[in-house]
Parts: C-alpha cells; structure tokens; sequence
C-alpha cells in the first residue's frame, strides 16, 4: 500500500518556532545575559524586547506571537514538537 498523502490527514496544529543560537561551546554568561534574570542591570535583553509594544505589534502583523523563555525551555519544546511531528509522519505513513 501506497503511503498516504497531505490531504488524507486529519487537520493538524502546526508551529513554526524560531529563536536564537549560538554555537555549541559558545561561552555562556553572553546567553545568560539575554535570555535570563541573574540580577544584572543588562538581564533578558530579549525579552525585554519582545514585551515592548512596538515589538510585539510588528511582530503580531506578520502573524507571529513571541514566546520569550530559557535556552533550556526553548531546547525542550523544539524536542518536543520533533517527538510529536515524527510521531505524526510515522503513523500517517506520509511519503514523499
């Protein structure tokens, strides 16, 4: 039997995730900086950012809701969705 095609499967919630990396090794009190509380006076740069209005209202016009959090929280939720899209795939039997 032939592999099913993109029509056949029920609809299904896509996310498309985007965040910022750094190469592995790459020191880590720069990311701690940007991304977390540690008390400094430059602490979560981004998402600083991401909850200003302006920014929050450019991105909602792209269609697009930032969710700032931790390299590890980020780690954990791209895992996730790789655990869940490959189960999708393999019980589809989605072909090419």
């Amino acid at each position: 039997m032939r592999g099913r095609s993109a029509a056949d499967i029920a609809p299904l919630a896509l996310i498309a995730l985007a965040g910022i990396a750094a190469a592995q090794g790459y020191p880590e009190k720069p990311i701690r900086v940007l991304t977390t509380a540690t008390g400094g006076p430059n602490d979560q740069e981004i998402v600083r950012v991401l909850q200003r209005a302006e920014t929050k209202e450019r991105l909602s016009s792209y269609g697009i809701e930032a969710i700032p959090g931790t390299p590890e929280e980020f780690a954990a939720t791209i895992r996730s969705e790789m655990a869940r899209m490959d189960k999708v795939i393999r019980e589809s039997r989605l072909r090419e």
